[in-house]
């Protein structure tokens, strides 16, 4: 083969160094006719679609490659065996914007296409070239109305197919500057469309690969394209040969165990190979172009030459790993997933822990979410790196990283793969571990929790196994800022066991709720939002207070944390006897000495705990009596108030009496209805507000209650602990409950 070189149509046909000289270009007889100009509804989409994107390399000045374009250079002809279609609608698009700026000439070199599938094909690209299009009608009118236009190119498929073609690009092109869009599509500096062509030396060498390639009389697959010209790419370099010998041996036997229905293992080995690729960008600091073409291109092409040969290395490494092991059995081994029973292997929080199968059914490069994600892609790749390099203390940083993924949500998108991957390989190949840890782009705070968990290891090693316990815990997947480091091994101990036992039992996070606010206000803040855990089966909204942020963050609720998990390790009693205590003592002492505030009502009444997301909101963003119970995390989605929601269960109240659901920002005003009466109930850090029933004989009973209960001016208030105290000094619940209850049975 020759080298390749880069060029445009419009430049096609000039003379280079080396003696490659190109004076036409024929498309031999092998080939078949002009597809992209089909009528069938595919080959309309590929058509407009191909030509969107020429029009926005063009027009948008968006310059794109289209790929390599191959075959046969004998005499100064181009046989093309791959790239005739892209040329023919080059050629097309050269004479439509020739003919508009009136610089149409047969004698210009890129006029030289012939066509040899049918003689009539190849007179009308010869006669196309010699007559301009001046508009305005569509170009397959203008055409067919010529004199010298044949009747019976009319049967001709690939002449009505470049007619589609011309109309579709007359579409597209008809209002563009065509100066303009002629000057970047033949600027040789710049050209807005450009390819890589590679002649080939002789017939017998361009047959020989075309028979390769289409030997079984179908259309290729995606793997048999890419396999081609990778084979193209990489020829110059010193492992190109063996590379390519084992695409068609060892390695296809590798990949056969993940063959897919069609009994072959072409789409599953080209989604691990582009997987492999993009690692590579990755670890240049780059980033892939489309598809896995273009992805070899920017790693074996010319212009990345001198990392070429390393490239193609890696690539083959990458693979080779995998051929001595029962791939499936060694992820068994190490990683443990959320269906195993195993009770060997890190735990990943994942339902498959086979990444390399995984990677070869589902990878895939596209915006937004991607199947195979950022954390199996992070994963994936440390095992690579490990069994390439045979790393030590794999055990040790497969768990490190676990638990920096698991932190990371925020960090993990394509911007950051390049740092991602480069802390990968820094946290699984540095030997020294206090190295390993000088990470650039995990989250921080886990950063700074693994550096510290390691010295609290060395200080107190006798904490390590409930450390690792604790790690596991699928609330915490491996953050520990809830929890003091700084303690003897008993106390750490103690607490390590009292957490597992209370909250790995889910039918105990309603109770556990309750005595956390016993000791304090544990809540961990977001914006306007407070998180307290749910006490429903929510496991990601007690992540959110367990784990969020780091350890500086954490310190008001690890503070509580201890409090609670010291008083239950002085027992041995049950954990939901344990907890009850503390709830009790709490509920008796707090009245007497700090009256009824938020938190108290919060600890006395499990409905007003009772939302799906464990978040709440409240007005001017302060806890206390103005606050919004949200069940999803959004306020434009339906939510309760608390208090309203408690004096409804107090009251008894039927389901269908009130309307108590709302949406919207907090500082609305809540107002409860009842629905006979549209009576209105609002909770108000004085009391309660009331709007009475607007019906005259409902209101005369409404006013019987309100007198009864001392609503004056359609406020109910509460008494407070003194003057200047915001607290209640009774329970406005009891006190709400029974108005409401009085108002419904009276018919409002």
């Amino acid at each position: 083969m020759r080298e390749s070189f880069i060029t445009s149509y419009a430049h096609l046909f000039e003379a280079r160094d080396g003696g490659t000289q190109i004076d036409q270009v024929e498309v031999p007889l092998i080939q078949r006719d002009y597809a992209q100009g089909r009528s069938d509804s595919t080959a309309s989409q590929i058509r407009s679609s191909f030509v969107k994107s020429l029009h926005k390399a063009i027009v948008d000045d968006h310059p794109i490659s289209l790929d390599f374009v191959y075959g046969d250079l004998d005499h100064g002809t181009l046989k093309p065996l791959d790239g005739q279609q892209r040329l023919t609608t080059l050629f097309l698009l050269h004479w439509y914007l020739a003919s508009r700026t009136g610089r149409l000439s047969p004698d210009d070199s890129w006029t030289r296409f012939r066509y040899s599938t049918r003689p009539t094909a190849e007179l009308f690209c010869e006669l196309l070239g010699r007559h301009a299009f001046a508009g305005p009608d569509t170009v397959s009118q203008w055409l067919t109305d010529q004199a010298w236009y044949l009747h019976t190119w009319n049967h001709d498929p690939t002449v009505q197919s470049m007619l589609r073609m011309l109309d579709t690009i007359h579409a597209h092109f008809g209002g563009a500057d065509f100066q303009q869009a002629w000057a970047r599509l033949t600027d040789k500096a710049r050209p807005a469309v450009s390819f890589h062509v590679l002649p080939l030396k002789s017939a017998a060498e361009g047959n020989a690969l075309y028979i390769k390639m289409n030997s079984r009389g179908k259309p290729l697959t995606s793997f048999e394209n890419f396999k081609a010209r990778l084979e193209q790419i990489t020829t110059s370099l010193p492992k190109a040969d063996e590379f390519a010998r084992k695409m068609d041996t060892a390695w296809s036997d590798l990949f056969w165990v993940y063959r897919g229905r069609d009994n072959l293992v072409d789409d599953e080995m080209l989604r691990y190979l582009e997987f492999v690729m993009e690692i590579a960008l990755w670890r240049q600091g780059q980033f892939a172009r489309d598809d896995a073409f273009e992805l070899a291109v920017q790693l074996f092409g010319p212009a990345n030459n001198t990392a070429a040969a390393d490239n193609l290395d890696w690539l083959a490494r990458s693979i080779d790993i995998w051929s001595d092991i029962d791939i499936a059995a060694y992820f068994g081994s190490q990683m443990r997933s959320n269906t195993s029973d195993a009770t060997f292997g890190l735990p990943v929080f994942r339902d498959q822990v086979d990444l390399f199968e995984q990677c070869c059914n589902s990878y895939e490069r596209r915006e937004g979410g991607r199947r195979f994600g950022w954390p199996e892609t992070l994963l994936l790749h440390a095992f690579i790196i490990h069994r390439s390099e045979k790393t030590t203390d794999f055990p040790r940083r497969l768990r490190m990283l676990r638990n920096l993924i698991e932190a990371s949500p925020n960090e993990l998108r394509l911007e950051n793969m390049p740092g991602l991957i480069k802390d990968v390989e820094t946290l699984v190949s540095e030997p020294d571990i206090t190295n390993a840890l000088r990470l650039t782009t995990f989250n921080t705070g886990q950063v700074g929790d693994e550096n510290d968990k390691v010295a609290a290891i060395i200080r107190e090693p006798a904490i390590e196994a409930a450390l690792l316990r604790l790690e596991d815990h699928t609330l915490l997947r491996g953050s520990l800022i809830a929890f003091d480091l700084d303690v003897d091994a008993a106390t750490f101990n103690a607490r390590a066991a009292k957490f597992e036992s209370c909250f790995s039992d889910k039918a105990l996070w309603p109770t556990l709720t309750a005595a956390l606010l016993s000791v304090g206000n544990y809540s961990r803040p977001k914006g306007a939002r407070f998180y307290f855990g749910s006490a429903k089966d929510n496991a990601t909204s007690w992540r959110e207070v367990l784990t969020r942020g780091n350890r500086e963050d954490a310190k008001r609720t690890r503070d509580i944390l201890a409090i609670l998990l010291d008083r239950l390790s002085q027992s041995t009693s049950e954990p939901k006897t344990l907890l009850e205590g503390v709830i009790a003592d709490y509920l008796a002492a707090a009245p007497a000495s700090d009256g009824y505030d938020w938190r108290w009502y919060l600890v006395k009444y499990p409905i007003m705990r009772d939302g799906n997301s464990g978040i709440y909101v409240g007005n001017d963003r302060e806890l206390g009596y103005g606050l919004c119970m949200l069940d999803k995390t959004q306020l434009n989605s339906n939510y309760r108030d608390p208090f309203l929601s408690a004096i409804i269960k107090h009251a008894g109240a039927p389901e269908d009496s009130v309307r108590d659901r709302f949406n919207g920002y907090a500082h609305i005003p809540r107002l409860m209805v009842l629905t006979r009466s549209g009576t209105k109930i609002q909770c108000i850090p004085d009391g309660y507000q009331v709007v009475p029933p607007e019906d005259a004989a409902q209101n005369i009973s409404y006013l019987a209650i309100a007198a009864k209960y001392g609503i004056s001016n359609n406020l109910l208030s509460i008494p407070k602990m003194s003057p200047n105290s915001p607290i209640d000094a009774v329970d406005r619940i009891v006190i709400g409950g029974k108005i409401l209850g009085e108002l419904i049975d009276a018919g409002l």
